[in-house]
């Protein structure tokens, strides 16, 4: 068959093609890639975010626990009791946060009765590495704000910042006054140093020792409890309501021998419980899941913090701590001025919990122990200790940067010996081993907690919370009828309610 000989083929006129649109995203408009690619890869980027932050962010959490007070059932929104017209006030207690949450943090709760509501502390939670360029992550208010003519008081157990930490971006949005011991409040008002708005908080300093109570509303008293924890001047908050005492623990561990001198109010709490009842017990959760009880004191890391000093007198010794343990900052400074080092503090944490805590008159610095960092380099390193922020690996605090050379007066030398006088909070441990080896890589020695089999060195660190006996010491002298475990991740409130319901079974 014949063939057709086809006529050349034009070239492509380029002027002709129909003109893209270009989009608002500069980073779209100079890719190759297809738009629509762009945008799928985008969402499936965003609900997987969605997905990691759900904890957060959906209205009804996954619990089918035989403690979520449904049987071990789902909640489902058909499940919720329909609201009663008329008849008697009741009685609600609402967390707002710190209950199951995915890490120790954001502890906020919220009693009502009839038409008021008062309010137990406001803290945030710091999030995982899942949770990239967030700072912390802080309770939904929603609510509270819609009611925010009922409330008539914020009550605070202690400063950290689990407990205080959202306080400066909430109490303007629910005002009302705010009550708490004297260092409590000095936290809260550092804080607010820190706020974008120019808002006065009306504090109002409570005595622990005295068994002060104060009406705070129609409906609500309040008294604070001294109890022994990490920070000066931690309490738990007995609250009186019509319908009866309800105790929220804060945060504590019993001690024999505090620095402060002034033990656990056990005696008042096990007297209410006696005289009045308890209604309510709100009880932390944080280290009930450990076996026993605490074996030593804070004097015991007094000692401890000798032996080094002793151990390496030729040496700086630099301590790292968390800063807002000002009884153990105190212990240090008597420790360094008997072995005749000046002290110098590092960390911009560590340095305002001082101010507070000098103000308040938390803390006593003996003579002519403390000097700026700036001027260690006049004196020789044995007579150098340097208390500092970083126990927990921060890659921006005080002891990372000595170790990188970034700090702009210590690098860390050979001759330097590094405490940590603290444990890895959980989540952590990887941040704290790339600090200690980085320590190490420069020479330095480097003594940890609970590793006496190596350094020959006592106990450096002391849990602020309660042990698993601690918790059944406290629920056998408070004997309450009705038990709620607060302030921990999921696993943990389930074995305090186990822990509560086999005393409670065994005491009958």
């Amino acid at each position: 068959m014949g063939q057709r000989r086809l006529a050349t083929p034009q070239k492509d006129d380029a002027n002709k093609r129909p003109q893209s649109k270009k989009s608002n995203n500069a980073v779209l408009n100079s890719t190759t890639t297809r738009k629509g690619e762009v945008f799928r890869a985008q969402r499936r980027t965003s609900e997987n975010v969605n997905l990691r932050a759900s904890q957060h962010l959906i209205d009804i959490p996954v619990n089918k626990s035989v403690y979520n007070g449904y049987g071990g059932e789902q909640f489902s929104a058909k499940m919720q009791p329909k609201p009663v017209r008329g008849g008697q006030p009741k009685l609600r207690i609402i967390p707002i946060g710190g209950v199951g949450e995915m890490g120790i943090g954001k502890n906020m709760n919220a009693i009502e009765y009839d038409d008021e509501i008062i309010i137990v502390d406001m803290g945030f939670l710091f999030p995982g590495s899942d949770y990239p360029g967030i700072n912390y992550i802080t309770p939904d208010i929603t609510w509270l704000e819609e009611n925010k003519h009922k409330i008539k008081a914020h009550v605070f157990t202690h400063g950290h910042l689990d407990h205080i930490g959202s306080f400066r971006h909430f109490i303007h949005r629910i005002p009302a006054p705010v009550y708490g011991s004297k260092f409590t409040i000095g936290m809260l008002d550092r804080t607010m140093d820190d706020s974008e708005v120019d808002f006065k908080p009306d504090y109002r300093v409570m005595d622990p020792l005295s068994h002060e109570i104060v009406q705070v509303s129609k409906h609500f008293s309040v008294e604070l409890v001294r109890v022994n924890h990490s920070i000066p001047d931690s309490t738990a908050v007995i609250i009186r309501t019509p319908m009866g005492v309800i105790v929220d623990s804060g945060d504590w561990r019993f001690e024999e021998s505090p620095v402060d001198g002034q033990k656990f109010d056990l005696e008042r709490l096990t007297e209410v419980a006696s005289k009045e009842g308890i209604l309510m017990f709100m009880n932390e959760s944080t280290n009930c899941e450990s076996a026993g009880t605490h074996t030593h004191t804070e004097f015991d890391i007094q000692y401890s913090i000798g032996q080094v000093m002793d151990k390496f007198s030729n040496s700086r010794v630099i301590l790292s701590c968390f800063s807002s343990q000002v009884h153990r900052l105190q212990l240090i400074l008597e420790e360094a001025h008997k072995h005749g080092r000046k002290v110098a503090f590092a960390g911009f944490s560590m340095i305002q919990n001082l101010e507070v805590a000098l103000r308040s008159g938390t803390i006593k610095i003996p003579k002519d122990t403390i000097m700026k960092m700036e001027d260690i380099v006049k004196l020789p390193d044995n007579q150098i200790a340097v208390v500092c922020t970083g126990s927990q690996g921060e890659f921006n605090a005080v002891l990372n940067r000595m170790a990188t050379g970034a700090h702009k007066y210590m690098k860390i030398k050979g001759s330097d010996v590094v405490v940590f006088s603290s444990n890895p909070i959980p989540g952590n441990e990887k941040s704290v081993v790339r600090t200690v080896d980085g320590l190490m890589r420069e020479g330095s020695d480097v003594i940890q907690n609970g590793k006496t089999h190596l350094t020959g060195v006592g106990p450096l660190h002391l849990s602020g919370h309660g042990y698993y006996d601690d918790h059944v010491k406290l629920i056998n002298a408070l004997n309450p009828t009705y038990y709620m475990p607060i302030h921990g991740e999921f696993h943990m409130l389930v074995h305090n309610a186990r822990l509560a319901e086999k005393r409670m079974r065994n005491s009958s």
